[in-house]
């Protein structure tokens, strides 16, 4: 049952239902918690938040809010997190916020190396900025924040259809010994000159792949680089570094959203295939060392029903290597169904082989609704996915709802914990 008070507290979190069984009932209300956003009534896109984890198993988040950046912090339990903000669970921040997609990644110090859009920080526990780190990049659309083994931090994005590759020390300054004074253009063909980085992987040797799409006669099409640990072209990836990919059979749409390095080398890529004007598929596909597509796999496209559409206003998807070969890929999908809802969280299991894998919910996908609160009716719920956190026992799903139908224009901060079946939790490469 739905908590309707809850739900309307300005700082508790608000409540919702959900339609599986596998959401974790521990966290939130039934696996989901909503937050309400400080922000004025609308449901205008914004750049991505993120996701990542915090001390004590609870999570960090960041969002835009209008002009500045919430920063938060939530219990295991999905709860605000009182000790962080002065009781609040959240502070906000004024300073270099840029109009691209923002990052997180967890220190183990308990606190965050923090991309705002615009510039990398790092925060303490209590989110007091370090001073001494950092550098203000520039915007970038559709970023990508990682980490190499060697503790460096690699941003990957794209700007004013150019892409860029930033390589920083673990001070946050731009390393010297990466590209050009840590800074790499990868060159990537158009044939209209729109093109755009949106996935980033890092191998075990500190080499990189990083992936997206390029604009040509029958629509965008798949593209990957390849760079070496120095940040120069890999001349072992593809033909000079780079992997073009062509368009097959009536394709005029085949993104990359998110991409994940094995141990092998090779690359599992995660993204939208499409034809005409079927909204479809779900695509996944695995690159070799060489940067050749493995024959086992090809471009695999799963249409998931009447489930899925092209990327939905600020959707950013991901994908997660399985210690078996396979992965998890999660994204939103709009089905229509039940009537009066709109876009879900969903999340797909495929094989080594590139199957869809069944002893996932018996298909091998599932996904979820929130049900708006009492107080917000009628329906019309649009969940807007920005970031995901994979580990061992299950996913946590962090985006933004607003209810299309509700005349308030009310969103919220929204989280979902789901948990993996037994079988299912094999660990990830």
């Amino acid at each position: 049952m739905m908590r309707v008070a809850a739900c309307v507290a300005a700082l508790a979190l608000a409540t919702s239902c959900a339609n599986a069984q596998d959401l974790d009932p521990a966290f939130g209300d039934g696996g989901f918690a909503l937050a309400p956003r400080a922000v004025a009534p609308g449901s205008s896109s914004i750049p991505p938040g993120a996701i990542a984890p915090a001390p004590g198993g609870g999570y960090w988040w960041a969002m835009r809010e209008g002009t500045q950046l919430a920063l938060g912090r939530v219990t295991g339990a999905g709860a605000p997190d009182a000790t962080f903000g002065g009781g609040s669970g959240r502070i906000t921040l004024g300073d270099c916020v840029g109009n691209g997609t923002v990052d997180l990644l967890a220190l183990p110090s308990g606190g965050v190396v923090l991309w705002t859009g615009r510039c990398l920080q790092r925060r303490d526990a209590d989110g007091a900025l370090d001073a001494a780190f950092g550098t203000n990049v520039g915007d970038l659309e559709r970023s990508r924040l990682r980490r190499d083994p060697q503790g460096r931090y690699l941003l990957a994005g794209s700007a004013a259809n150019t892409w860029h590759v930033y390589r920083f020390d673990a001070q946050g300054h731009p390393d010297a010994s990466f590209a050009t004074n840590g800074h790499a253009e990868p060159a990537i063909s158009s044939t209209n000159g729109f093109r755009g980085l949106t996935a980033l992987a890092i191998r075990t040797d500190s080499s990189i792949v990083v992936a997206g799409w390029r604009g040509n006669t029958n629509g965008p099409s798949l593209a990957l680089s390849g760079l070496d640990a120095n940040g120069m072209p890999d001349p072992t990836f593809g033909v000079g570094g780079l992997v073009d990919v062509p368009h097959e059979g009536g394709d005029n749409t085949v993104r990359a959203h998110d991409a994940a390095a094995l141990a092998d080398g090779s690359v599992l890529v995660a993204g939208e295939r499409g034809s005409g004007s079927v909204g479809c598929c779900v695509l996944v596909a695995r690159f070799l060392r060489d940067g050749s597509l493995d024959p086992a796999t090809g471009l695999r496209a799963f249409p998931l029903g009447n489930e899925v559409l092209p990327p939905f206003f600020e959707m950013r998807a991901a994908i997660a290597a399985t210690a078996d070969g396979g992965a998890w890929i999660a994204r939103t999908s709009f089905p229509f169904q039940p009537l009066g809802h709109r876009t879900r969280f969903t999340l797909l299991r495929v094989t080594a082989t590139g199957e869809l894998d069944a002893r996932f919910a018996a298909r091998g996908w599932r996904s979820w609704y929130v049900a708006e609160p009492a107080s917000h009716a009628p329906a019309g719920d649009y969940i807007q996915l920005h970031d995901t956190l994979f580990d061992a026992d299950g996913v946590v799903f962090f985006g933004r709802t607003f209810f299309e139908d509700d005349g308030t224009g009310n969103e919220f901060v929204t989280f979902a914990r789901v948990r993996f079946e037994t079988p299912l939790r094999d660990g990830f490469d």
